[in-house]
């Protein structure tokens, strides 16, 4: 059968980007666990042969705490690290890491601290620059408690002669050790401390005080790219056009040795099919079993991604468009690099992953018959 026109649509890279890029901002997620996870359980131990009618002794049955389940009997393994759905096997320990002082020798130190504070050979050997100071400790005016704006402080502290300390503590060191993958990769310095007799809103302006605001909070970012409509249709038109191109199709990856012609092009009657085993032999007598084989196999990402739940990348195998869905969506859902989509829902990172263009892509006879109609010639 002819090829519909979109075919004919001129190869844009460039848009085809942007265009994926387009749809890929609005998907950033926080990360969130749950506390007390696999503990949700009405498990409990039956290893025991008195105090319970349930028993897993001389059942054949591990002797693990397992739930109970309606009726009596005995339900899956669960509350231990190895079960499905299990506790972590080593979770932190609530350690009480608090230890006591006498308040008479607590209240030695706070004076024996303050004193301190006047020697300027500990000042410069705690890291201070106090070149440009003229005494110890620093006494200013009650007025300074009313200061509101950030900037204002910093410039009455530059006028004491604080400026190299500021510049000094600026700066910031990557920690060494196993520290700087636990929420403490930095090392920051101390520059002054102000001690005032009741706050006046001076604490709130500065970041580096207790209860003041953060030095550089995350900046409340819009990702969402805009791309008109008539540039995100020539993307999508292209991006169809170039799954016809077979060189484009082996360098995204694709193994096509065993395939007639592209794109594939199969009965509607391919969309009732309901099994997954009966989608794979259809699939492999396509050609398409070593694109199958090859999208089986995963790979450990490399960086950060890893520990931030998606640690394994995954290839692509062919993408399906149907017409509508009879029940081919979910017998091809675990089958690995399969993407099942209806005529109507297609877009541009199914058709172009990763924005790279030319996917292997399966139409159903209806689907590449109403595809002008859906996308515009």
């Amino acid at each position: 059968m002819d090829l519909p026109r979109v075919f004919k649509t001129d190869f844009r890279p460039d848009v085809i980007q942007k265009a994926v890029v387009f749809l890929q901002s609005s998907k950033r997620q926080p990360y969130s666990n749950k506390e007390n996870a696999g503990m949700f359980t009405s498990a409990d131990y039956f290893g025991r042969r008195k105090g319970a009618y349930r028993m897993t002794i001389n059942k054949g049955m591990s002797r693990l705490p397992r739930e109970k389940s309606g009726g009596g009997g005995l339900g899956k393994v669960r509350l231990v690290p190895n079960s499905v759905g299990g506790r972590r096997s080593h979770p932190p320990k609530n350690k009480d890491w608090i230890k006591k002082m006498n308040n008479k020798e607590y209240m030695l130190a706070i004076k024996s601290a303050i004193a301190a504070t006047q020697n300027k050979e500990l000042l410069t050997q705690r890291g201070h620059d106090i070149e440009g100071l003229l005494e110890v400790p620093l006494v200013v005016e009650d007025s300074f408690e009313k200061v509101l704006k950030t900037k204002e402080v910093i410039e009455a502290l530059t006028a004491l002669g604080l400026a190299n300390d500021l510049s000094r503590a600026s700066e910031k060191s990557i920690r060494a050790g196993r520290g700087k993958t636990r929420g403490r990769k930095y090392k920051k310095k101390k520059s002054a401390l102000i001690v005032i007799k009741e706050d006046s809103g001076l604490i709130k302006s500065a970041p580096n005080s207790v209860g003041g605001r953060r030095s550089h909070p995350p900046k409340n970012k819009d990702w969402i790219k805009k791309m008109n409509n008539k540039e995100y249709m020539l993307a999508i038109k292209s991006a169809i056009a170039a799954t016809q191109n077979k060189e484009l199709l082996t360098q995204r990856g694709h193994d096509i040795e065993g395939l007639l012609e592209v794109p594939l092009v199969v009965e509607d009657s391919f969309e009732k099919v309901l099994k997954t085993k009966e989608v794979i032999e259809a699939l492999t007598a396509l050609g398409l079993a070593n694109d199958l084989s090859r999208a089986s196999e995963k790979s450990i990402r490399a960086g950060r991604g890893k520990t931030r739940g998606r640690k394994y990348k995954k290839k692509k195998s062919a993408l399906i468009v149907i017409k509508e869905d009879s029940g081919l969506v979910k017998s091809a859902g675990n089958i690995p690099g399969i993407d099942v989509v209806a005529l109507e829902d297609l877009d541009i990172e199914l058709l172009a992953p990763g924005t790279h263009p030319g996917r292997l892509i399966v139409w159903t006879k209806g689907a590449l018959e109403n595809l002008d109609s859906v996308v515009g010639e």
